[in-house]
């Protein structure tokens, strides 16, 4: 069964992508929630699959990986719903400004 995200589940979302080892009672005050619905939510996105790991945020640049880099990209679709949904995407990437 997939769960439709709120804004509440992106914020969570976002905030453990540039975070992953902040701990939950931290991050219910960081979303406004209280510890335990926060505590459940992350299960949730565990167990549905948005969450696969935690994983250590490396120095680029120490390791000699400081290259910007440009792109373009093309959608096959551009509805507004597409293009939302792989802005949201693109938002949950901190590598990406």
């Amino acid at each position: 069964m997939s769960y439709q995200l709120d804004r509440i589940d992106l914020h969570i979302l976002r905030v453990l992508h540039s975070r992953g080892r902040i701990p939950v009672v931290e991050l219910a005050k960081q979303i406004n929630l209280t510890t335990s619905p926060c505590s459940d939510r992350v299960k949730r996105l565990e167990k549905e699959g948005y969450i696969n790991g935690y994983h250590a945020e490396l120095n680029a640049e120490k390791l000699g990986l400081d290259v910007q880099v440009f792109i373009h990209i093309r959608l096959d679709q551009t509805s507004f719903s597409i293009f939302e949904k792989f802005a949201k995407a693109v938002e949950l990437m901190p590598e990406i400004e």
